[in-house]
């Protein structure tokens, strides 16, 4: 289950939480979803807000990325938010430096004894791994990667029941001219950042293939702090 209100849990802004609050209802059927955006867009920082809030909440929480990028560009953080130190060790980081290792190390979840299953599996910017427009083979392998992702959700949903487990992955890619045919075979929800300089707006390409019924929309600027300007969507 997706939840797009842990985005934006941590601000800090009164009005906002109370936007926050109505949001928090919406709830999408969905498994996977990648978050797209170019490079220094905000994909990292939002993807870490949903990591963190789901630890708070006492998920099992997997943070996949490449050492070396985070330490160069750690996420922000909401303006005047402090982060709890124990929620933070209780986001299980996986450094993983290469496409191989990732894709094997996706494949083999399912091995792993029960109380081990991650709830949430995060991998931030797929595109270090698989650069597009350096080969087919990158793109090729990216998909294999997705597909071992869809594998291991269809075999939570087989064992646990269905929501057990949600992945979401950013990609660093032009949204504006990528088409995303492929990319929805693999995953149920398309989120994409349609801004490149601030302010950003990050909405829904898609939702298992359909238009997103709330017509979420959310503008945030990416300073030295994470700052959500405004959150519309439509309630039912």
């Amino acid at each position: 289950m997706l939840l797009p209100s842990y985005f934006f849990s941590l601000t800090q802004d009164g009005d906002l939480l109370n936007v926050v609050k109505e949001l928090d209802k919406l709830k999408y059927n969905a498994n996977s979803a990648m978050v797209i955006g170019p490079s220094g867009s905000g994909k990292t920082t939002l993807l870490f807000q949903y990591a963190y809030t789901a630890a708070l909440k006492g998920l099992c929480v997997w943070y996949v990325c490449c050492e070396k990028k985070m330490q160069k560009s750690f996420p922000l953080f909401q303006n005047n938010f402090e982060p709890d130190p124990k929620v933070l060790e209780n986001i299980n980081m996986k450094y993983i430096e290469d496409h191989t290792t990732l894709r094997h190390f996706i494949a083999n979840i399912p091995t792993l004894e029960d109380e081990r299953i991650p709830n949430l599996i995060l991998i931030d910017d797929l595109s270090e791994y698989f650069p597009f427009g350096k080969s087919t083979h990158h793109r090729d392998y990216m998909m294999e990667t997705l597909a071992c992702l869809k594998e291991f959700h269809l075999y939570s949903a087989r064992k646990f029941g269905e929501h057990k487990s949600l992945s979401i992955c950013s990609l660093g890619m032009d949204a504006q001219t990528e088409s995303f045919q492929a990319l929805e075979r693999w995953a149920d929800a398309l989120l994409v950042i349609t801004q490149t300089s601030n302010p950003r707006e990050l909405c829904f390409h898609s939702i298992n293939k359909q238009q997103d019924p709330a017509n979420l929309r959310a503008v945030f600027s990416v300073t030295s702090s994470l700052e959500i300007q405004s959150i519309h969507f439509e309630s039912e």
